[in-house]
């Protein structure tokens, strides 16, 4: 089926290329041309191309309390933390909540506040799941792959950020994109462990020269 069909007579390619030209002529803002041509590029896009991969997720155990999380994982910079049951991400709890609790000296298990955590494909068009998360109010969505495997989480600020172009927080989240800080944080403790095993290397090579 044509694109041009579903645009009125437009491809979406064109449309990007519109709303550049509308943007040099004054006719719309810059920043409104960049929000328009990526809400057209989020249709071609999918789940997998905005996911944060399972490996770059914090998450903690379905059976943890609220005094072993605040003893462990205190601060946090996310509003929601993902539960997994068994190695799969099968729920949320929200970070505030989970320190209302604390407050209030209710020692229960995160799963009792949690929030279920539904699933979709990460062969699934972006858009299509963005409008899906609007109409049924959800934040965060598990992402499984063509096995039903949970490989990553996407969050409304994941879709909003493709949109927008710039990184988006929650009012509750300290860092400006919690992905990118997320995906940062992997990166930098590979570079870490890295590092430590050329140490490691260098030390063993300096005492063979010393016992030689």
């Amino acid at each position: 089926m044509s694109a041009k069909g579903e645009h009125g007579g437009f491809s979406r390619i064109e449309l990007i290329a519109i709303a550049g030209l509308a943007s040099e002529e004054g006719s719309i803002t810059d920043e409104e041309a960049e929000m328009l041509q990526n809400t057209l590029e989020l249709r071609g896009m999918t789940i997998r191309d905005v996911m944060t991969p399972q490996n770059a997720v914090f998450y903690v155990p379905v059976s943890m309390t609220v005094s072993e999380f605040v003893a462990n994982h205190i601060p946090k910079d996310f509003a929601r933390i993902p539960l997994e049951d068994d190695g799969k991400l099968v729920s949320y709890a929200m970070y505030s909540e989970i320190l209302e609790a604390q407050l209030d000296s209710r020692d229960i298990p995160l799963s009792e506040m949690a929030y279920p955590l539904s699933e979709v494909s990460d062969a699934k068009p972006a858009y299509e799941a963005f409008e899906s998360m609007v109409k049924h109010t959800h934040k965060m969505l598990a992402v499984t792959d063509e096995f039903g495997q949970v490989v990553g989480i996407v969050s409304d600020e994941d879709l909003l950020e493709a949109i927008v172009g710039i990184p988006i927080a929650d009012e509750t989240d300290l860092h400006a994109s919690p992905r990118e800080h997320m995906l940062k944080q992997q990166s930098d403790d590979v570079d870490d462990t890295s590092e430590s095993e050329s140490d490691d290397s260098v030390s063993d090579g300096e005492e063979e020269e010393q016992q030689g």
